[in-house]
Parts: C-alpha cells; sequence; structure tokens
C-alpha cells in the first residue's frame, strides 16, 4: 500500500477520535517518563554505588606502644597483597590535624584538647568492595592493632534502596507499558468498530490485507512516537528544575566517563557541556521513539486480531 495514502486515513482516523487519541499519547507519554526515571534510578545509583565503593574502606588504629616505622613495614607489606587498591598511613599528628580542621568552629572542644589523643592509622581501601569484610577481620588479628572499623552498612543500605527503587520502578513502567497497550488496543478497536461498513466494501472490492491494516498499524505507531517526542521534550524542561537540587544532594561525587552514563546522566548533573546534552536529547529520543514504536505496533497489531473480522 501507498505510506503517503495510508498516513491521510491515518489522519482521518484521529480526527474522527481525537479525544480517543490523546488519550492514548497521554497514557503512553506517562509511560516513557516512567521509562526514564527507571533508566535514572539505574544509572544514578549505579554512579553513587561506584562512588561509595570506591571510597569505602578499612581504617586501621594502632596503639602507641606500635611505632611509626613499625606501621609502614606493616604497610609496604599489605601492599602486596592483590586484594589492595590503595593504601594511606595517617600519622598522629596528622590525625590531630586533620580532627583539629574538621572542628575549628568548636572552639570549647578544641581548648579542652590538651595532649594528642589520637592514634596513628592506615587506611585501606580494596579492589573489590566484597574483599573488605575479609580483609578487616584479618587486620584485628594483627599485633598492636587497637581497633579496626569498616563502615559496611552504610554502603550495603544503599544498595539495598537503590534495588528497591529499581525494582518499583521496573514495575511501575510494566504495569504503564500495559496499560498503553490496552489504550491502544481499545483505541484501534473502536476506530475498527466505527469504520465497519468501510472496511467490508474495501474488501468488496478487491482491497489486499494490507491495504486495510496498514493504516491501523501506523496509527498504533504514530501514538508511540508522539508520546515519545512529547516526554523527552517535558523531561528536558524539568531538568533545570531538578538538576540544581541533583548537584546539591550529590555534590562531591566524582562523574563518571561510561558512555551509558554520560549518554543519559549528564544533563541532570548539568555537566558535559553542550555536545553531551545534545547527545542526551537524541539518545533518549531514540530510546524512546523505538519503545514507542514497539508498544504501537503491538498495541494495534492486537486490535487487528481482535476486531478486525472479515
Amino acid at each position: 500500500m501507498n505510506y503517503n495514502k495510508a498516513i491521510k486515513i491515518v489522519k482521518k482516523n484521529i480526527r474522527r477520535d481525537p479525544h480517543l487519541a490523546f488519550a492514548s499519547i497521554l497514557v503512553m507519554t506517562l509511560t516513557f517518563l516512567t521509562l526514564n526515571l527507571f533508566i535514572f534510578s539505574v544509572v544514578g545509583s549505579g554512579v553513587i554505588l561506584e562512588y561509595l565503593s570506591d571510597k569505602a574502606q578499612v581504617s586501621i588504629f594502632f596503639l602507641d606502644t606500635k611505632s611509626e616505622e613499625e606501621i609502614l613495614v606493616l604497610k609496604n607489606k599489605l601492599e602486596e597483597d592483590t586484594r589492595v587498591k590503595s593504601i594511606s598511613y595517617v600519622s598522629k599528628d596528622q590525625a590531630l590535624k586533620n580532627f583539629t580542621e574538621i572542628n575549628k568552629d568548636e572552639p570549647v572542644l578544641l581548648e579542652s584538647v590538651e595532649s594528642n589523643p589520637l592514634p596513628a592509622s592506615l587506611e585501606v581501601r580494596a579492589q573489590k568492595l566484597v574483599d573488605l569484610q575479609k580483609l578487616s577481620e584479618e587486620f584485628e588479628q594483627i599485633d598492636g592493632v587497637d581497633d579496626v572499623r569498616f563502615y559496611q552498612d552504610v554502603v550495603d543500605k544503599f544498595r539495598k534502596w537503590a534495588t528497591m527503587l529499581r525494582i518499583g520502578s521496573f514495575a511501575l513502567l510494566f504495569i504503564l507499558s500495559t496499560v498503553s497497550v490496552i489504550v491502544i488496543l481499545t483505541t484501534i478497536g473502536i476506530t475498527i468498530h466505527s469504520k465497519g461498513i468501510e472496511v467490508e466494501i474495501l474488501k468488496l472490492v478487491g482491497a489486499t490485507d494490507s491495504h486495510v491494516k496498514t493504516p491501523l498499524v501506523l496509527q498504533g505507531v504514530f501514538y508511540g512516537i508522539s508520546a515519545a517526542i512529547i516526554s523527552t521534550i517535558v523531561l528536558f524542561a524539568l531538568i533545570p528544575v531538578f538538576s540544581p537540587m541533583v548537584n546539591s544532594l550529590f555534590r562531591g561525587i566524582e562523574f563518571s566517563d561510561k558512555w551509558w552514563v554520560i549518554l543519559f546522566w549528564s544533563p541532570i548533573f548539568g555537566g558535559q557541556g553542550l555536545l553531551y546534552r545534545i547527545l542526551s536529547l537524541f539518545g533518549i529520543l531514540f530510546l524512546e521513539m523505538v519503545f514507542g514504536i514497539f508498544l504501537g505496533y503491538i498495541g494495534s497489531t492486537l486490535a487487528i486480531r481482535k476486531y478486525l473480522k472479515y
């Protein structure tokens, strides 16, 4: 069938029921906005988890009886462990200096510190987050170690909440996708019923199946593409609103250089320049259009199978 003619038929069908067309596009737009939420939750939590994993460390605090030379010898030995990513030494003097800097706005507290009560320490980061627990247990057995601190609960809690957010976003995406297909199915079904006699006449005069079905499939695809374009425009219109909040919430987190992070996350952080913003726009639009065409095709195809009887 001639596609120009099919497009004219689609326009005619939409003019017949503009309210149904609007409802279909609205529901699909909500679906795509949820898709964006799902993408951002996956990418964003991945960035933050990577940051937390890199910052997570085991702090080894030594008794004052452990000399600096002995600690440095231990440091050199631990650096040979393949599980260790990096290790740094913090002397008693440096620890006191750090404490003073952190509490510079608390003069009363600083005045109460007459001598240096802080211990020397080693700060160890592992190649893999899962190795920190085992390393911390091993460090506790070292002679002269006073305390070993490993804040695993912070990373674990974030991982838990990130997983819940992903599952929730995916569940909502699945529900809205199903609703979108049903709405398109119903809309196309109403179109088919309203054209019942016209379809029968077309078949009687020898019209092919593609001549009858192609405009209906294109109508569903049109809804999907329209929703994709609208949701992308809405998303980028909201970025200036949410970007300062996100920047404030995640201040200090280093931006990842992975292509999928740059593509879907850089506009939210307001970084990476105009080129990446343009790439993000077209990247998200392309993803949503593919998803929209898929939903539109499925919905219209199901409607044709269910309602088109001749």
